[in-house]
């Protein structure tokens, strides 16, 4: 069954008196079919990109003692106080260690190493044993 025949079939049902002639039905039907005739191509959302081979995540080390420990805040409102409750426990837990901080910054969702704080960030990297990153909204 078509749309339009459809659509007639309830013209019928309500109102039988509306229902239009063999030739007026054609007619209509001619206009109805041309006006909604249309071709549409569908796309894919998913872009074709070259895969990134995944690399996994990096080893966590053995031993904190005597590690220097950076920790990453980004812009989220609640990183530094997440990341000052995370650090007074490592250093009551482990006497040894070392903390680094480092802050965001771009208010962005961007990553570090694609703002202005390239290099500095870059650096902080070059002085730290391991990152402790906090997203905390």
């Amino acid at each position: 069954m078509s749309l339009l025949q459809g659509k007639r079939e309830v013209r019928k049902t309500m109102d039988p008196s509306s229902t239009p002639t063999s030739r007026e039905g054609t007619q209509f039907e001619a206009q109805f079919e041309a006006q909604f005739e249309a071709q549409f191509e569908v796309l894919s959302p998913w872009a074709e990109a070259a895969p990134v081979p995944l690399r996994g995540i990096s080893p966590r080390p053995k031993e904190l003692d005597g590690r220097r420990i950076g920790l990453f805040a980004n812009a989220k409102r609640a990183s530094q106080t997440v990341l000052q409750a995370f650090e007074r426990q490592l250093l009551e837990r482990v006497p040894g260690v070392t903390t680094s901080w480092y802050t965001a910054t771009d208010e962005t969702a961007l990553p570090e190493m694609r703002t202005a704080g390239k290099e500095k960030f870059t650096a902080w990297l070059g002085g730290v044993d391991t990152v402790v990153l906090a997203a905390a909204d």
